[in-house]
């Protein structure tokens, strides 16, 4: 009689050992600079109201910047200013300050357009290839269909080498959608930066500030030269603009 035991190893119910996914936060920057195709310090910054040439505008955008604002102060009075000589400030101090500006902006676009965004934290990106991936502490997605969606927007805290983090996320987000731009944005808190993507090239804009010490003081101040923030992310979230011609880009 037949030996029936079965010795051979490519048997398809025999569980294979899953391929690992290097972190995009291990990866070099050589080697990330390598997959981008460029110097991640040649992208060129250009100033921050040239992403928001197209904001949008409908009644009701200011009251959504005082409710940021107040928010704002909320986390200053009882966090802290966050700068190099507050030692109780730490990443999740500014994800505190990301998650108040997100939700009021979120809801207010919600209402205003009927698309289904959704707020995600700890997203996982993974890159086309299923070599590398990271995950997103904020990631709004625009919910499509019940198993469709897009990422929109993408928001890593500055901790050493977020820029090289959030464009491989970016890159690998756009890669998996490949529908629309993707944006990014960098922050330590006080400071921020938004990234364009567009499957081709990367824009980024120059550093841009959005609190200060006396804020607390000076409303008309913070709504003149810092709110700006709020329109870049209203043009993300409607995807109703482009950059400016004469914004450099590299990619």
């Amino acid at each position: 009689m037949a030996d029936n035991t079965d010795n051979n190893t490519d048997e398809p119910n025999k569980k294979r050992k899953a391929k690992s996914v290097v972190s995009y936060s291990a990866i070099s920057v050589a080697a990330a600079q390598q997959r981008l195709g460029f110097m991640i310090e040649d992208v060129k910054a250009v100033a921050y109201d040239t992403m928001s040439v197209h904001t949008y505008k409908v009644e009701g955008v200011n009251q959504v910047k005082l409710k940021v604002y107040e928010w704002i102060l909320h986390v200053l009075e009882i966090e802290g200013y966050p700068d190099e000589s507050n030692t109780y400030f730490k990443e999740e101090n500014v994800s505190d300050l990301v998650l108040g500006i997100l939700i009021p902006v979120l809801m207010f676009m919600r209402k205003q357009t009927g698309r289904r965004l959704r707020l995600t934290r700890e997203k996982e990106i993974i890159s086309s290839d299923k070599e590398t991936g990271g995950k997103e502490e904020f990631v709004v997605l625009d919910i499509v269909t019940v198993n469709d969606h897009m990422v929109v927007l993408i928001i890593e805290a500055d901790v050493g080498l977020a820029m090289k983090q959030i464009l491989l996320s970016m890159k690998g987000a756009w890669d998996n959608d490949m529908r629309s731009d993707v944006y990014g944005l960098v922050t330590t808190g006080v400071n921020w930066r938004m990234v364009k993507y567009d499957g081709k090239m990367f824009v980024m804009t120059d550093v841009f500030e959005l609190v200060f010490n006396t804020m607390a003081e000076n409303e008309e101040r913070w709504m003149k030269n810092c709110s700006g923030l709020i329109d870049c992310l209203l043009f993300v979230l409607t995807n109703g603009g482009s950059v400016v011609k004469d914004v450099i880009v590299s990619g």
